[in-house]
């Protein structure tokens, strides 16, 4: 006796009836997102690409149609950070306040990616958003007479004070230290080893804009300085 269609529990489905519901798209920057993500939940040691697709729910080889590797996704998730930074303003003429106030503009924005400061130690940036910045700080820096060497050096420096000072705190709230301690809060040492370098490169201005104060002979010499290389050569035949 032939089965009753109508009553068949398994009823044969037509081809093309199960199908997975479509899957957004991957781009370049769902998987920096993704990226960022990883690295605020565990930290630069956590970045695989094998937990940025476990993130984004895809096969980890679907990463590769949008990036050559890890190291290219590191340099776009450090490109995404300074897209979150003001390009510094070449036109106030006040370089000082200028840097200053970038590179705490910087550190505000390492402070809500926590686990990205420690990827930027050492790395040259290279994104279009990271040399828009680098090149203005470079025009504020021939604005004022500092010399290009220099100024590429006060990049590097820069950087790796930006890695060191914000890679060392710990975003999350902790307890107040006890009113006896001596020590400074993560905002003052942050102030002071700014002062630092702005004070540092100030010495290498021209002595119209105030540089030019007296270093020790053997130190790398900036326009008009006392204590240049070509001075401490001994006269020929000495």
């Amino acid at each position: 006796m032939a089965a009753d269609r109508g009553t068949d529990p398994f009823p044969p489905q037509e081809a093309g009836s199960f199908r997975r519901p479509d899957r957004p798209p991957l781009t370049r920057e769902a998987v920096v997102g993704a990226a960022l993500g990883v690295l605020e939940e565990g930290g630069a040691r956590a970045l695989t690409m094998r937990r940025v697709a476990s993130r984004l729910g895809v096969a980890v080889a679907s990463l590769y149609d949008q990036v050559s590797g890890k190291e290219e996704l590191v340099d776009l998730v450090v490109d995404r950070l300074f897209s979150e930074t003001t390009i510094p303003d070449a036109g106030t003429g006040d370089w000082e306040t200028a840097c200053r106030q970038w590179l705490r503009d910087c550190r505000s924005v390492l402070m809500r990616h926590p686990g990205v400061a420690a990827l930027t130690f050492g790395r040259v940036p290279a994104g279009p958003h990271s040399l828009a910045r680098l090149e203005a700080l470079l025009r504020i820096a021939r604005a004022v007479g500092l010399p290009d060497r220099f100024a590429v050096y006060a990049g590097y420096l820069f950087g790796f004070f930006l890695a060191t000072s914000t890679g060392q705190e710990d975003p999350r709230p902790v307890p107040a230290p006890p009113a006896r301690s001596p020590d400074a809060t993560a905002d003052e040492r942050f102030e002071w080893g700014l002062d630092v370098l702005i004070r540092g490169l100030a010495t290498f201005l021209p002595p119209a804009t105030g540089g030019a104060v007296p270093r020790a002979p053997g130190t790398l010499a900036g326009p008009g300085d006392p204590h240049s290389r070509a001075q401490e050569q001994p006269p020929a035949g000495g």
